[in-house]
């Protein structure tokens, strides 16, 4: 009896540490000190993508460069849509909530030139071959073996595809070398995209739904930068 009143009080005793153990853990995550969390992004190791990744990923692929061609059809500044803009500082405070008006620049590049005063916004259009979606939009075109980590020089980006919110989504996080075989988190965006026909007309696969980018301020702390997509505002 006595050994066993010992194995009980031992039992407890492991299972008060593992305990404490996890709500100290929890604890850390939810306060930022995590840096594979950032918003509503979990970022993984190094891995390849698993199946529905994939499938998510090439649906998004094949909706970006459908953009991208239809978009270099157009002439420079011909097409407006209206979208909604929040900015939110390193402190927390909205700076910025407002709609806003910008048309599409392709005279060089692809980018959003805005109609109104507004500064803050997202001047680039995203296709398939920005950054680190080229390389993987180009894997996915030729492999079901694509990692989720793109490295370019002293950077490394990290991509999550998802569905969120009935629509298709990436993540991209953004890592700087620290020259020591480290990275240091710089920041990272999050896009939903229209991809599918009971989201938006076949015209508009592959315009950002949703973007959130958040850039770094201490290290815990981000800025974050949002913009929504209402409609367009002229027939096309």
């Amino acid at each position: 009896m006595k050994k066993n009143l010992n194995l009980i009080g031992t039992g407890i005793l492991l299972i008060s540490l593992l305990f404490t153990v996890s709500c100290k853990l929890s604890q850390k995550i939810q306060n930022g000190e995590s840096n594979d969390r950032i918003g509503n992004m979990t970022f993984s190791k190094e891995r390849p993508f698993i199946k529905s990744e994939l499938d998510i990923g090439r649906r998004i692929c094949a909706s970006l460069k459908q953009k991208r061609e239809f978009f270099q059809t157009l002439y420079d500044r011909q097409e407006r849509f209206g979208f909604q803009g929040t900015l939110v500082n390193c402190q927390g405070t909205t700076t910025l909530d407002t709609p806003f008006i910008a048309s599409i620049s392709n005279a060089s590049t692809l980018e959003y030139s805005a109609t109104t005063t507004r500064e803050n916004y997202f001047r680039d259009i995203v296709t398939d071959q920005s950054g680190a979606m080229n390389d993987i939009c180009q894997s996915l075109l030729v492999s079901d073996s694509v990692l989720n980590t793109v490295k370019s020089g002293s950077i490394k980006y990290t991509v999550n595809f998802l569905i969120a919110e009935n629509f298709d989504r990436y993540d991209i996080r953004k890592e700087l070398s620290n020259g020591q075989g480290g990275y240091t988190t710089s920041g990272a965006e999050s896009i939903s995209v229209i991809t599918q026909k009971f989201q938006g007309a076949t015209k508009f696969f592959g315009v950002e739904k949703d973007r959130i980018r958040f850039t770094s301020c201490d290290g815990l702390k981000f800025q974050t930068m949002r913009q929504t997509w209402k409609e367009a505002l002229t027939n096309f």
